[in-house]
């Protein structure tokens, strides 16, 4: 299982870190749409202001995910990532990491 946390330096004496276990939801695709220009759009949801990592697989019966750009979601949580690269791949497959 995997947990997000959140890293501080103010604490204690002042040169102390303090690791603060987030729960927040997790990042997430909601739409994957084919453009009129056969490029693939990748919109989700997660934290406002996140940064976070597109990874593209075209086989999922290896580990060979590749990051192919990133994203920041807007200050409602929102991101949207174009993928120049979808018209000549025949199959892919996407997910997002964020820390």
């Amino acid at each position: 299982m995997r947990a997000a946390f959140r890293i501080s330096y103010t604490g204690g004496s002042g040169d102390d870190v303090v690791l603060i276990r987030s729960n927040s939801p997790p990042t997430t695709i909601s739409f994957i749409t084919s453009l009129t220009n056969h490029q693939t759009q990748i919109q989700g949801t997660g934290l406002a202001n996140l940064h976070c990592a597109i990874q593209a697989n075209d086989d999922l019966t290896t580990t060979n995910w590749v990051n192919i750009g990133n994203a920041t979601a807007d200050g409602t949580g929102a991101f949207s990532f174009t993928d120049p690269n979808a018209p000549f791949i025949p199959q892919r497959f996407y997910r997002v990491l964020s820390p």
